[in-house]
């Protein structure tokens, strides 16, 4: 069912950016991007309005709004360029969200398998935060929530970090940021699960990225830098977009910058993240039984030790190394 847009109201609501064809029907792709939409997502217990980025059309009965119809030129920006920012940029431009919010992907529930709660079981909770902070965050990937620090990720031969020399120039001339050495991590909250108070919120938020925007494109959104040469591409993903790469890991730079807090759901409660200080203050405590945190614990210290963590072995290695050439 295709919903009617309106005015901004106050009924809260998670928008599902969903890409139908390439993330729950194509046959060409990974099993895991042809799994149904959550029924989570269907039979919620709140407000859900799914986001459509594709031209398919949804055989189920959810409320839609269709990006191609509500304007083609972003659409094809998101398409080519933008991901889930089309979605911010077309609520900047046509006003048509429901606050407070969140965005989500129609694939959360499969990014969150250690999530013991949902997000119907935690509607008025998750959105009463909103009655101190202006933003949050959803969790995504099955990590602890931590601080992701750069120097485990620069000259790493076990990540994939997609970002060139120009990208680092580019944060000091936009923003007077210098990554690593100022700016020298992030948390682990991506994938642009966003929730915003307010309108005003969200207008605040988008105007702090014009700038990164007004770089790489034109008023009609035609691309006037080459994002390759900032960003490389890591050919593991469908229809990739190197510059998703670029704001999903500077989603949080407006935090730092505007010294704001946020709150965030996440595996063992809510939480306060102060950015500027770098900390976590929880806020409200899950039980989790202790061998559940064991075992999550012992699979992500692994996981850990075979990519950021190898920064640790390589440079000692390449130490220890040099102390051998200069014996």
């Amino acid at each position: 069912m295709v919903c009617a847009l309106s005015s901004s109201s106050t009924d809260p609501t998670i928008y599902v950016i969903t890409n139908l064809e390439m993330n729950h029907r194509a046959s060409n792709v990974q099993p895991h991007r042809r799994l149904p939409i959550d029924e989570r997502l269907l039979k919620g217990k709140g407000r859900y309005l799914f986001y459509i980025t594709d031209e398919a059309r949804s055989d189920r009965g959810y409320d839609t709004i269709h990006e191609a119809a509500l304007d083609p030129l972003l659409h094809q920006a998101g398409k080519n360029h933008l991901g889930e920012w089309s979605f911010l940029l077309a609520e900047k431009k046509h006003a048509f969200c429901s606050y407070p919010l969140f965005m989500i992907s129609s694939r959360f529930y499969a990014k969150n398998g250690w999530l013991s709660t949902d997000l119907n079981g935690e509607w008025e909770r998750l959105f009463s935060y909103f009655d101190t902070y202006k933003y949050g965050f959803l969790p995504s990937y099955c990590r602890p929530l931590r601080w992701v620090k750069f120097s485990n990720l620069i000259d790493n031969p076990c990540v994939f970090l997609p970002f060139k020399e120009p990208f680092y120039a580019l944060t000091r001339k936009l923003y007077g940021v210098d990554i690593p050495h100022e700016y020298t991590r992030f948390p682990d909250l991506g994938c642009h699960y966003l929730g915003f108070k307010d309108r005003a919120a969200l207008m605040d938020y988008v105007a702090f990225y014009q700038p990164l925007l007004d770089y790489f494109f034109t008023e009609d959104f035609k691309l006037k830098k080459d994002p390759l040469e900032y960003v490389m591409l890591s050919g593991h993903y469908p229809n990739e977009k190197p510059l998703t790469f670029l704001f999903e890991t500077l989603s949080h730079l407006y935090f730092y910058k505007k010294r704001e807090n946020f709150f965030t759901l996440h595996y063992e409660g809510y939480y306060e993240v102060n950015f500027f200080r770098k900390k976590f203050k929880q806020l409200t405590k899950f039980y989790l039984p202790w061998f559940i945190k064991v075992k999550r614990g012992i699979k992500f210290r692994l996981w850990w030790l075979r990519t950021e963590g190898a920064a640790f072995i390589f440079k000692s290695q390449l130490i220890n190394f040099i102390k051998w050439v200069k014996r």
